[in-house]
């Protein structure tokens, strides 16, 4: 099975609810606000609903999945450009000066730089490509630079945002 986890918010986001997988109709959900996993729901029976689960996320998968064109591989992790260590944080993907550990505004608490990453006809956050190409036999289809690209993998789908230069 996936680690459904990587995919959710770090324990910095705000909204909680996207800090764990979630049940929702006959899928599960694993997402950051920046990219989203969805696997069926008997692949991980032991995920249960929540209240605030944005229930748009069924749509938004349909309603990108609705979309024509060719899906092509996504490039293998370990061919991709390195991710590079943030250079506020140092890192740890909080706030230097933050008394209250928020996170880092630079890298969005991942604690590596958002390089961007041209895929197709839109561009992307590399370190969000590189989750999305982990996938097992990922494959992308891009829609321009202002929708979400799908993504087939073995066992699910996935979305990813694209990012606005």
């Amino acid at each position: 099975m996936i680690d459904l986890t990587k995919f959710c918010a770090n324990k910095t986001e705000v909204r909680e609810y996207l800090q764990a997988p979630f049940q929702l109709g006959e899928c599960v959900y694993a997402t950051n606000g920046h990219l989203a996993v969805r696997i069926p729901r008997d692949e991980a029976p032991h995920i249960t609903e929540h209240p605030s689960a944005p229930k748009s996320a069924q749509k938004l998968f349909d309603d990108t999945f609705a979309l024509e064109g060719e899906f092509a591989a996504l490039p293998a992790p370990d061919s991709l450009p390195a991710n590079r260590t943030c250079t506020d944080c140092g890192g740890t993907g909080i706030e230097p000066a933050s008394e209250d550990e928020d996170y880092c505004f630079t890298c969005y608490g991942l604690g590596v730089m958002p390089d961007p990453m041209d895929v197709g006809d839109a561009n992307f956050k590399l370190p969000y490509v590189r989750l999305m190409a982990s996938l097992p036999n990922a494959r992308i289809r891009t829609h321009g630079p202002s929708k979400p690209a799908a993504i087939l993998f073995d066992g699910g789908q996935g979305l990813l945002m694209p990012y606005r230069k």
